[in-house]
């Protein structure tokens, strides 16, 4: 189908591969602007889809967790393209637009298709930071977390049993935040916290420079257009299918 695009978003959007530091710099910059970092992964904080997607329990509801998160996105889209942004915060940490291209990427999953699509839809930013690090680096820094608060997840400890996906991930989000949202990128491999707040701070306070065949967006430009019913109706279909194929694969078999 055509590609409809978004609306500009004059907000800074922090992305990044996890164990990067983009929560602590997200913190950060909020506190010196005197802001809470919006919601991570949502535009609208009241997603009713987010809500849903977190009350998932029993395995034959996380089978339809896909088509949630793309409800979810397209929610978002429509609410950023009617005007509506976030009033308390202009710092957005995490979409998960961008992080479901990259899992279902990274997967083969069935749902890349659409949620490439759905990618295309989303707003851009007045500015974007991605986070980088390398697999080693993000892989030390998950052990020194563990040690010191016990915390670990089982998607930070693929990491360790599926680097490859994990390394296939980091390339999509990579490729995507440069080429999507024209981001400008922190290798923070060598650097410490402080160091990460610093660059970051730099940026917010004075904007970057302009690089050679990268995309930025003009800042006030409405640069593209709403998410109409049309396509709402498109990617309302394709979940309907979506859906029915695993409820008859999984469920009535």
């Amino acid at each position: 189908m055509p590609i409809k695009e978004s609306i500009y978003l004059s907000q800074t959007y922090i992305e990044g591969t996890d164990c990067c530091g983009k929560d602590e710099l997200a913190n950060r910059l909020a506190a010196v602007t005197g802001e809470n970092p919006t919601r991570h992964l949502v535009i609208d904080r009241d997603n009713p889809h987010e809500k849903i997607l977190n009350e998932l329990e029993t395995s034959e509801e996380k089978l339809f967790a896909g088509i949630i998160i793309a409800r979810t996105i397209m929610h978002d889209i429509g609410f950023a393209a009617n005007g509506r942004l976030p009033t308390d915060s202009n710092i957005q940490v995490s979409l998960h637009a961008l992080r479901a291209v990259a899992f279902e990427t990274a997967r083969g999953g069935d749902l890349t298709g659409i949620f490439q699509e759905l990618l295309k839809y989303c707003p851009l930013f007045d500015l974007t930071i991605l986070l980088t690090a390398s697999l080693e680096c993000k892989r030390r820094r998950l052990a020194n977390r563990e040690e010191t608060t016990g915390q670990s997840s089982e998607f930070d400890n693929l990491m360790f049993t599926k680097p490859d996906f994990v390394m296939a991930m980091d390339e999509v989000i990579f490729n995507q935040a440069t080429d999507k949202f024209g981001a400008v990128v922190i290798d923070t491999d060598n650097m410490s916290l402080d160091e990460v707040f610093e660059k970051g701070k730099l940026l917010l306070e004075n904007g970057y420079v302009e690089e050679p065949g990268v995309k930025r967006p003009i800042k006030g430009r409405l640069i593209q257009e709403p998410f109409h019913q049309g396509e709402k109706n498109y990617f309302n279909k394709e979940l309907e299918r979506y859906s029915n194929f695993l409820k008859k694969k999984f469920i009535e078999e």
